[in-house]
Parts: C-alpha cells; sequence; structure tokens
C-alpha cells in the first residue's frame, strides 16, 4: 500500500504541474476535482499508517480489535486512478493543436519520470540490508553505545595510506585483502577507509558483516545489497540493477555466482566512461563472520573478472581474520589480482603508540563523565598517571578489544576499578583479552550465587542466538516465568553485552541485546576453557536447547489466521508490516525463521513422535503461513 500511494502521488504531483499550466475548462475542473479525491485518499491511508507505526505494541493490538482501517484502499485508489486517466484523455481530446504539441512533450515527460518511479519500486524489491553500510543508523551511533568508531587522529597512519593510495591509483591489483587476528582493529580500519573513500567520490557501496545479527550474517545479502548502493552511485546502470531484481526466482535466493553475473558483472559489462582512470571502490568487512565461510570465500574471488567487462576500475577492500576457508579462498588468487597485507606486520612497530593514543583519549572521556555527573569521583587532570597508561598498553598489545573492555568494565567507579584491573592483569594480547573475560564472569559469580544459574538459562542462548533479540522477546522465547533473570544475567556484563537499560524496556524500547565483539563468542565457545568449564557453551547443546524453546513458542502461538484476515485470497503484499508486527511476535517471528537452523546444529536426530515431528504434524501449515 506504501509503495503503490508514493508512487500515485509522484504521478499526481506532475499531474498537477502539466494541467494547470492549461487554460481553465469544466473538463479540467472534472480532472482536478477527482486528483484531489485520490490525493485526500492517499493522504488519508498515509496519515493511517503513520499513526500504526508510532502506536505502541499494546495499542496496535486494541487499535487492530476496536478502530477503523482503511477498507479496500487498493480496490479505491485504482478505481480513483482510472477515473483520473480518463479525464486527463478527454481534456487531451479539447485542447488545441498547440495545447496539444505542448501536452505531447509533457506527456512524454510524465512517462520517463513514471519509469523512474517504477524503476525506483523495482530496485526497492531487491532485499538490501541498509543496517549493513558504513553510514547506516548502527555505525553512526557506534560511538554513542560505546563500539565501533573511526580510527582516531594519528593512530593507523601507514596502514591507512597504504590502502587508500592503493584504492585510488590505477593498477591490476582490483582486490586488497587486509587480514589479522580478532580485536585487532580490522573493522575500525574498514570503517575509516569507507568514510574517507566516501568524502573522497570513490566509494559506491559497502557491507559490514555481523555474526548473529540476523541478515548481517548472510552471504546471499552482499550482492544485492551492494548492486543497491550501486544503483544510487551509478544511475546509468540502475535500469540493469532494476531489471535484474524482477527476475524470478528472486535474486537473492540464487547462487552468489548467478547473484554476481545479474546484479553486478550484467549491468557493468557495457558501462564506458572513456577513461580508464575512472576509480570507484567497495568496503566489504568481516568475512569471516559471514555463516558461510566457504561460498563467501569464492564469491569474492570473483571480482577480478570485471577488468574485461567494464571500463569502470573497480577497486574492492576486504578485511577478515585469516587462517579459515575466507582464507584459504582469497590466498588461491593471484598476486596480479590480490594485494594482501597482514595487519600485524603494520602495526609491529606502531601499535604501542596507537594504543597509547588510545588509551589516553579513553581516560579522557572517563574525566570528563566524572565531571557530568554527580556521584562520580572528579577525576584530575593528570589521572591515573603514564605508569597506569604504560601497565595498559602492554596489558592490551596488540587487541585494541582488550582495552576497550576494560575501559567500559570500569566506567561506574573508574578510580578504584582501574587500579584493580592494572594490579590484576599480567598477561597481554589474546591472553590478556582472556584474562579480562574471565575476570568479568569471576566477578560476576562471586557477587550473586544465583548468577551462575542465570548465565546458563540466559547468556548461554543469547551468545548462541541467530539474530539479536530485545529483552521482552529474549524472554518470551526462553520461557522464563521470572521477568528478571534476562535482566539479572546481563546486569553484571554491560562492558562486554550491550542491552537498554530497565527504564528504556519500559517504556516500550526495541533495542536489542548485542555482544561488542565477537573475541567473547570464541572465548566462551573455545573448547579449551580448562580452567573455568563453568562458562564453556556447548554449542551443540545450546542449539538443542533453542529448538526445543522455538518449537514450543510455535506450539502455545501459531493459529490459523495468525494476522486475523479473515479472507483466504488477501495478497502478502496487501499486509502490512505494522498489522504482521501486531499479531506475530518479535519472539515467535524468531522462532519461525530460526527453528530449522538450530535443529540442524545441535546435531540432534529427528525421530518420529519426538518434538519435531509433533510440531510438522500438527502446525506445518499455520507455520507456512507465518512464513509467508
Amino acid at each position: 500500500g506504501i509503495e503503490t500511494a508514493l508512487g500515485t502521488s509522484y504521478i499526481l504531483n506532475i499531474y498537477f504541474d502539466i494541467y494547470g499550466r492549461l487554460n481553465g475548462t469544466p473538463t479540467i475542473g472534472k480532472l482536478y476535482h477527482n486528483m484531489v479525491k485520490l490525493y485526500a485518499l492517499i493522504l488519508k491511508f498515509v496519515a493511517h499508517a503513520r499513526n500504526a507505526c508510532e502506536m505502541k505494541r499494546w495499542e496496535r493490538v486494541v487499535h487492530s480489535l476496536t478502530g477503523v482501517a482503511i477498507p479496500s484502499f487498493e480496490t479505491d485508489h485504482n478505481g480513483m486512478l482510472k477515473t483520473v486517466e480518463h479525464h486527463a484523455r478527454t481534456v487531451d481530446r479539447e485542447v488545441s493543436e498547440e495545447q496539444r504539441a505542448w501536452l505531447g512533450k509533457a506527456q512524454e515527460e510524465v512517462s520517463e519520470r513514471i519509469k523512474g518511479v517504477q524503476q525506483t519500486l523495482d530496485l526497492s524489491a531487491l532485499q538490501a540490508v541498509a543496517e549493513a553500510t558504513y553510514n547506516s543508523i548502527d555505525y553512526l551511533n557506534a560511538d554513542d553505545i560505546g563500539e565501533l568508531r573511526l580510527c582516531l587522529v594519528g593512530t593507523r597512519v601507514q596502514i591507512r595510506q597504504k590502502i587508500l593510495d592503493w584504492a585510488t591509483t590505477v593498477n591490476d591489483q582490483r582486490v586488497f585483502w587486509l587480514s589479522g587476528k580478532a580485536g585487532t582493529g580490522k573493522s575500525t580500519i574498514a570503517l575509516t577507509v569507507a568514510d574517507e573513500l566516501a568524502k573522497q567520490g570513490y566509494l559506491v557501496g559497502s557491507f559490514f558483516f555481523k555474526r548473529g545479527h540476523g541478515e548481517l550474517g548472510r552471504a546471499c545479502i552482499l550482492f544485492p545489497t551492494i548492486a543497491r548502493q550501486m544503483a544510487d552511485f551509478v544511475p546509468i546502470i540502475s535500469y540493469e540493477i532494476a531489471a535484474a531484481s524482477k527476475d524470478s526466482p528472486p535474486v537473492n535466493v540464487r547462487p552468489l555466482t548467478t547473484q554476481f553475473d545479474t546484479l553486478i558483472k550484467g549491468p557493468l559489462s557495457g558501462y564506458r566512461t572513456g577513461s580508464a582512470t575512472y576509480i570507484r571502490a567497495i568496503v566489504i568487512d568481516a568475512l569471516d563472520e559471514c555463516e558461510d565461510w566457504g561460498a563467501i570465500g569464492h564469491a569474492m574471488t570473483l571480482w577480478p573478472s570485471l577488468r574485461a567487462q567494464s571500463s569502470m576500475n573497480l577497486r574492492v577492500f576486504l578485511t577478515s581474520r585469516s587462517g579459515n576457508k575466507v582464507g584459504d579462498a582469497l590466498g588461491e588468487m593471484g598476486r596480479k589480482d590480490l594485494q594482501h597485507e597482514r595487519l600485524e606486520h603494520w602495526q609491529s612497530s606502531t601499535i604501542e603508540d596507537d594504543l597509547r593514543l588510545f588509551c589516553h583519549d579513553e581516560l579522557r572521556r572517563l574525566r570528563e563523565q566524572s565531571r557530568k555527573e554527580s556521584s562520580y569521583d572528579e577525576l584530575e587532570d593528570d589521572w591515573p598517571g603514564e605508569s597506569v597508561v604504560d601497565k595498559l598498553v602492554d596489558i592490551s598489545k596488540p587487541l585494541f578489544i582488550a582495552a576497550s573492555t576494560i575501559f567500559r568494565e570500569v566506567s561506574n567507579d573508574p578510580r578504584r576499578q582501574l587500579r584493580e584491573w592494572v594490579d590484576r592483569l599480567n598477561f597481554t594480547g589474546s591472553e590478556g583479552l582472556n584474562c579480562i573475560y574471565s575476570g568479568i564472569l569471576e566477578q560476576a559469580s562471586k557477587a550473586d550465587p544465583k548468577w551462575l544459574s542465570h548465565f546458563k538459562r540466559a547468556i548461554e542462548p543469547i551468545v548462541v542466538l541467530r539474530a539479536p533479540l530485545s529483552i521482552p522477546a529474549l524472554t518470551d522465547l526462553l520461557g522464563e516465568g521470572d521477568n528478571m533473570v534476562v535482566p539479572n544475567a546481563l546486569k553484571p556484563l554491560s562492558s562486554v553485552i550491550d542491552f537498554p537499560s530497565g527504564k528504556e524496556v519500559k517504556t516500550g524500547s526495541r533495542a536489542t541485546v548485542r555482544i561488542y565483539h565477537e573475541s567473547l563468542r570464541d572465548f566462551l565457545m573455545e573448547f579449551n576453557l580448562k580452567n573455568h568449564p563453568q562458562f564453556w557453551i556447548d554449542q551443540e547443546k545450546v542449539h538443542g536447547i533453542l529448538m526445543s524453546k522455538c518449537v514450543n513458542l510455535l506450539k502455545k502461538k501459531l493459529v490459523r489466521d495468525v494476522c486475523k484476515q479473515k479472507d483466504p485470497a488477501v495478497k502478502r503484499k496487501d499486509v502490512s508490516a505494522e498489522h504482521v508486527e501486531t499479531h506475530i511476535s518479535e519472539s515467535v517471528q524468531y522462532a519461525c525463521r530460526y527453528w530449522v537452523s538450530h535443529a540442524i546444529d545441535s546435531n540432534e536426530a529427528v525421530e518420529d513422535g519426538e518434538k519435531v515431528d509433533l510440531l510438522l504434524r500438527a502446525f506445518l501449515l499455520y507455520w507456512t503461513e507465518a512464513m509467508a
């Protein structure tokens, strides 16, 4: 409905502009009258949709039961639009020859504009994920939640310049791969490079993978998201991309090689700039956080094939950890096509200085915070002293995530807590980071004897989830009768997991629970977690638990006509997202999407009479309807 309303509004604006220039006649008056009626219908529909969006969830439920919706918008709209077009044709027949000639040109312009509107609608059919781009809201707000930020001025200077020189200079190596260990700052470098390339006008696409964040970890979303951005930045290829988006089956369900050929290679094949120096760049971060390492690794080897297809000199900057299937696939590319740099090599001589700058910046933040909040000791300008900074650098190097985690952990009482952490830690690098994580978990378990139980019931599932959920949705999915289990489990882990406050949850916040860095998942799932077996997460076991939780929830919530349409002939496109959310909760949506994935990774056998068999026998049609 929204797409129809926007498209028709655009057409009406053009009609008002064109026919408003003609001399007034009774026929034109009738045309205007019907255009106004159609415009009023659209405004009423949009107002209704906006009102529904602004409602809280419980208000939407009440409104769906008692409110008056706009009936048969599509039917009324189509009828009124036909009437408008009829009167427009009548006007065309009555105008003078001179006006008819002018009107003919104007109508050609209308046709071109309508094609543009249709192209925009076609592009919207691409299942692109805006949250994956470098300038999405998540990344713009990253500084506020203490997550990913741009590199500080004066840090990572050499490697950033190396990447920018490669990205903006003509050479045969179309792909640049920056590899490095977890927590060394690859994503921060990628974000900074993307920002700089965008400012210089080179960037035409970006994608930042995130494991455990639903679609942000799926390989099949990459090329549609990149293509959607390229259609905006390179308008001349947008028609070909839009045409590809209408193919059946949808392009996003096809193999990655086909997606690449259809959405990238095909549209660019006829692109000619007349200049071999027309350079554009794409940034793709954290390939190792994609769910399908083998497929995404192979897909990245396709980029050099564009060299013979297009005069655009397209450069692709990639980051990932090495030592996995992604790295194996990239390593098969020849040096002619690939420039591979290891971050450890580039930072060996500068890491201490870069970490020192980072630590001083974080300490400045803590001092400023202490002056703003009365609950803090006001920290002196020279606090905590250079010797503490030296120790922080030694503990953290070469992992920025280690220093970042310490600063989040001490933010509530920095004077006391920072000294305790510095005195306690005697390891560096990955060992130091593991000590930080184990220290945070040990503190939580010592402070509350019940916390280990909360960890098993809430934190283990959170770590294994396929997509982040809000606290109410987690409570519903996990079937915890006590609404405080999830909040109590999260409370002592604010330095490693981002979650909304109790006040935010009470006011209806839909913010989700998110792990700050993948290294925490790695730590908790490390089979050799010998010294702290109580914190080790058995992935298969937890996947089995989540599968059972999903199945149990679906058995309770799935019913016939789950969205209360009362008409089996209603088309999916006519059911708004707001209406779906009103009737299918966040937790049920998660269970519908991911119970099969959890079942597969649990490695549990599916047997007759067991929960999966019983679910499919009794609820298969209801599940299929909900998934639609």
